[in-house]
């Protein structure tokens, strides 16, 4: 209801009348100011604010309502009591760091109290009004809440099979354990998008290597190791061919030596590298190396190390596990490991398919029904290839599991012919031109590669792996998602 026009006659009962309201206005909205500001005082004190933060807060609310109260009557009461509930905790939620579905479950519940003190003040007959501004703020609050919520399960969670799901048992792995590495592979994807590669055997191989998937613990199903496992002193004395003395780096804090670092939790971290490196896996808001979540999580990003990382390269794997323990054998032996447990990993999304094919030979003539129809598309378009090999049993990559194929440009480790190496450039502008239509992921070629997720960076460098071979000088790899 807007106020009567000036050139209507006002009758002094209704002129007295309006002042009562606007100053009943003015006063209700000043009131919801101070109020809504308390609120956000109380509620950041409990949840995530500093003494800074609450003086920021309390700061907002009274200054938004007295600039509301200024312009307040008592049509919009419940909308200045909203907006100064809504800003005020969205300064103290801003400068507390919080996230936005605090911020609005804040606003509502603030919003709320401020609107029954309106009701008291002004009326129960605009009630009906106060709660139509209300309506909107909580209906907000629930939607943002239920975003977010799902947004946090499914980053805790993580899309299954992702990076190929581990199979439910394997033998001399713990539920929990395992659980662990396959939840820590379907997240980096997300958590770490410049490194690709990350599998549930390769860090089940680094467990299996580092503790042997804390035998003789008990693992809790929220991933606690009991009791803790922690390594040997590294005092230099040739212990697991350490020669060198690690001297203690954390007060004895997380491995309860003062005077020696030890190694702790089943991925078997050191304090030092911990406190920088240590990653919550189960969402509990803490990161602790003997809890199994969060050391098979904080393993994946040491492999990373934080850059553009591949491990499905043999290279690049072999290069960052040099950084998770610097010795040739270890390295070997995690991938060793990791291969041999790839062999368990459960039949691919798609069934692998024998036979068929285009006009080239193929080598391993079994693949996803992806792989052949890429390598059927590939073939028809370019070939005769010198020949297409396929899959490999017990590659611990995208051979061993039917979704890769390398389409040869010549044989027996020789360079190919100047018109066979423009021939591979076509193959490789068609497969990276169709990637998403065929259902590539990546593609090697002439030591570059080119990921379907990474498009936007085009070709990039590889390392030199040695042979011509090795650097796919002589044959273009194509690996497909499914």
């Amino acid at each position: 209801m807007t106020a009567p026009p000036e050139s209507e006659p006002v009758s002094p009962r209704q002129r007295h009348a309006r002042q009562i309201a606007k100053g009943a206005g003015k006063r209700a909205t000043r009131e919801i100011g101070r109020r809504a500001g308390k609120q956000v005082r109380e509620q950041a004190t409990k949840q995530f604010a500093s003494k800074a933060t609450q003086q920021t807060a309390v700061r907002a609310g009274q200054q938004l309502g007295k600039q509301a109260g200024k312009h307040a009557g008592k049509q919009v009461v419940a909308q200045a009591g909203k907006q100064a509930a809504i800003q005020g905790v969205k300064g103290g939620a801003s400068a507390a760091g919080a996230t936005a579905s605090a911020g609005v479950t804040l606003a509502v519940q603030a919003g709320v109290e401020a609107g029954l003190w309106a009701a008291k003040k002004i009326g129960w007959r605009r009630i009906a009004k106060a709660l139509v501004w209300l309506a909107a703020p909580v209906a907000l609050g629930i939607l943002f809440l239920i975003v977010t919520v799902a947004a946090i399960l499914s980053s805790l969670a993580g899309a299954p099979g992702a990076n190929g799901a581990a199979p439910a048992t394997v033998p001399g792995i713990p539920p929990v354990a395992l659980d662990a590495y396959n939840r820590a592979a379907t997240v980096m994807p997300q958590r770490a998008p410049r490194c690709t590669g990350v599998t549930w055997y390769l860090l089940a191989a680094l467990g299996k290597i580092e503790s042997d998937h804390a035998q003789g613990r008990t693992i809790a199903s929220n991933g606690d190791v009991k009791p803790p496992f922690t390594g040997p002193p590294l005092n230099g004395r040739g212990i697991g061919g350490n020669r060198t003395p690690h001297y203690d780096t954390d007060d004895g804090k997380l491995d309860s030596d003062s005077v020696y670092d030890r190694a702790v939790g089943p991925m078997q971290f050191l304090p030092g590298t911990w406190k920088t490196e240590g990653h919550d896996g189960n969402g509990d808001g803490r990161a602790d190396p003997q809890n199994y979540y969060d050391a098979a999580l904080s393993a994946a990003f040491k492999l990373c190390g934080g850059g553009d990382t591949d491990l499905a390269d043999p290279s690049q794997l072999y290069r960052a596990l040099r950084r998770y323990n610097n010795a040739d054998w270890y390295a070997r032996k995690v991938m060793d490991q990791a291969a041999a447990y790839a062999r368990l990993s459960p039949t691919p999304s798609e069934p692998l398919i024998p036979g068929g094919g285009g006009r080239s030979k193929i080598t391993g003539n079994t693949m996803t029904s992806t792989m052949r129809t890429t390598l059927i598309s590939i073939d028809n378009a370019f070939g005769p290839f010198p020949v297409i090999g396929c899959f490999r049993p017990g590659d611990p990559q995208d051979h061993g599991v039917g979704r890769a194929c390398d389409f040869m440009e010549s044989t027996a480790g020789q360079m190919p012919s100047p018109q066979r190496l423009a021939h591979g450039d076509q193959v490789a502008a068609f497969a990276t031109a169709n990637a998403q239509r065929l259902g590539i992921k990546y593609v090697i070629w002439k030591q570059r590669i080119w990921n379907i997720h990474r498009a936007g960076e085009g070709w990039r460098p590889m390392g030199n792996r040695g042979s011509l071979t090795q650097n796919h000088f002589d044959h273009l790899h194509i690996s497909v998602e499914r």
